[in-house]
C-alpha cells in the first residue's frame, strides 16, 4: 500500500518480501510505477487473495468536509474507478459524525451521490478505519489487465541482477505475452552485462580478446527475437570482423563465432589453405558437440528488395570429424560461392527452453565458459 500523507515519494507497507531500510529506492520506483497508472489518489493498494482475482484499491481521503471538498473528492474517486476494482472517499471520523448531528440531510445527500457514482465511503479515526457504503465492484477482465501490466512495471523496475529467464519470457518470444517485451529486453541487458563483468574479470583466461576493446551489446530485439554480439570492434564494423553472435529466440539462447561477410570469411578461406595443420590444432580443444557450418546466400524471386536473400546451410561437419579432407572440401564450398557465412556452434542448440541453465544465473558462466573454449579457433580466425 502506498501512502502521499507519508512524504513526497509515500512508503511501502504489506509486502514482506521488501525490507524498507534495505529496499526503499525500490519502494519509490513502485510508488511512481503506480502514479504513472493510476493517477494521483491519496492511498493506492493491490490486494491479493489465493483463489481470487487480485484487486486495485483507490482511495481520495480529505480532512474536512466542506461542499467543494466533498465534491473534489468524489470527482476524483470517480475517475480513479477507470483503473480501479473498487473506489472510496476517506473522511476522518469526527467530521463525519459532527455533520450528522448537525445537518444529517447534508450527510445523506453526500452517501446518495457516493451510492449513485458506486464510490464507497470510509470512516478514519485515530485507530481505526470502518466502511461505512460499500463501493461498486468493477469488471475483473479489464482490472485484471491492469493489474498485469502494474506488475510487469514493477519487476521491470525491481530487476536489478540477472537471476534467469522464467516461463513467462518464453511465452513471450513464443508471441503470447507482448506485455513482457520491456522486462524481457531488462534481463538480457543486464545478463549482457554480467557477461562483460565476468569477461573483464577474468580476462586471463582469454587470451585473445583486449579487455580494452571489449564490446557485449544488443544488436536488435525485435518481434521475438533478439541478437547481440561480443567483439572487440564496434558494431558499425562488425560484419567485416570474426566475432561472437548471441541469439535468443523461441527455440532458447545459441552462441556461436561468426563470419557473415565476404571479408572475415575470405581471411578464413585463406588462412586455412596456408595452415590447415594449424586450423586442425585450433580446434582440437572444442567440445565434440561443436559444428563447423557453412550458410549460402540464396536469392528468392518475387519477394521484396529486402527480402530477395535467404541463407540455406549448406554444410556441417562436427569437430570430430574435420581433418583434412573436410578442410579441403570447405575451402573448395568457399572458392566455388559468391556469397557465404561460417560459423562454429554447438549443435543441437546451446540451450533450449528446458535446460535449467536458462532459469538460472549460471546461464552466465556458461556463456563465458564457451567463449573461453572458443580463444585458440576465435585467434586463428580472427587475425
Amino acid at each position: 500500500m502506498f501512502l502521499d500523507s507519508l512524504g513526497a515519494y509515500g512508503c511501502l507497507f504489506g509486502n514482506p518480501g521488501i525490507n524498507k531500510d534495505e529496499r526503499l529506492t525500490d519502494a519509490f520506483y513502485i510508488q511512481w510505477t503506480v502514479h504513472d497508472t493510476l493517477g494521483d489518489e491519496d492511498v493506492a493498494g493491490i490486494i491479493e487473495r489465493k483463489d481470487l482475482n487480485p484487486e486495485i484499491v483507490g482511495v481520495e481521503a480529505k480532512n474536512d468536509l466542506g461542499p467543494q471538498t466533498v465534491l473534489q473528492a468524489i470527482s476524483q474517486a470517480e475517475m480513479y474507478q477507470k483503473v480501479c476494482s473498487r473506489s472510496y472517499m476517506a473522511l476522518p471520523s469526527d467530521e463525519i459524525d459532527r455533520l450528522r448531528k448537525q445537518a444529517i440531510e447534508d450527510w445523506m445527500q453526500i452517501v446518495n451521490l457516493c451510492k449513485s457514482k458506486g464510490i464507497g465511503i470510509l470512516s478514519v479515526g485515530d485507530e481505526d478505519c470502518n466502511e461505512l457504503e460499500k463501493p461498486l465492484g468493477i469488471d475483473h477482465i479489464q482490472i485484471n489487465k491492469i493489474y498485469e501490466d502494474m506488475i510487469e512495471q514493477f519487476d521491470r523496475l525491481l530487476t536489478t541482477r540477472f537471476k534467469g529467464f522464467d516461463d513467462k519470457d518464453h511465452e513471450y518470444f513464443l508471441g503470447h505475452n507482448d506485455g513482457r517485451k520491456f522486462l524481457v529486453k531488462r534481463k538480457i541487458e543486464l545478463l549482457l552485462q554480467e557477461v562483460k563483468s565476468t569477461m573483464l574479470a577474468r580476462c586471463t583466461a582469454l587470451p585473445y580478446i583486449d579487455p580494452r576493446k571489449l564490446q557485449v551489446e544488443i544488436g536488435s530485439f525485435s518481434g521475438y527475437h533478439c541478437w547481440c554480439y561480443i567483439s572487440q570492434e564496434s558494431r558499425k564494423s562488425l560484419p567485416y570482423h570474426t566475432h561472437f553472435t548471441l541469439n535468443i529466440d523461441k527455440s532458447g539462447l545459441d552462441l556461436v563465432l561468426n563470419m557473415e561477410t565476404k571479408t572475415p570469411v575470405i581471411k578464413f578461406r585463406d588462412r586455412i589453405s596456408k595452415e590447415p595443420n594449424v586450423f586442425i590444432k585450433a580446434i582440437d580443444d572444442l567440445s565434440e558437440e561443436v559444428e563447423l557450418m557453412v550458410w549460402e546466400q540464396i536469392p528468392q524471386k518475387g519477394k521484396p528488395y529486402r527480402y530477395q536473400w535467404i541463407w540455406w546451410k549448406i554444410c556441417a561437419f562436427p569437430k570430430l570429424y574435420i581433418d583434412k579432407k573436410v578442410v579441403d572440401f570447405i575451402i573448395d564450398k568457399l572458392n566455388s560461392l559468391p556469397y557465404t557465412i561460417v560459423r562454429f556452434g554447438y549443435s543441437p542448440q546451446l540451450y533450449d527452453w528446458t535446460n535449467p541453465e536458462m532459469n538460472s544465473e549460471e546461464l552466465v558462466s556458461g556463456i563465458f565458459s564457451i567463449i573461453e573454449e572458443f580463444q585458440e579457433i576465435y585467434n586463428f580466425a580472427h587475425i
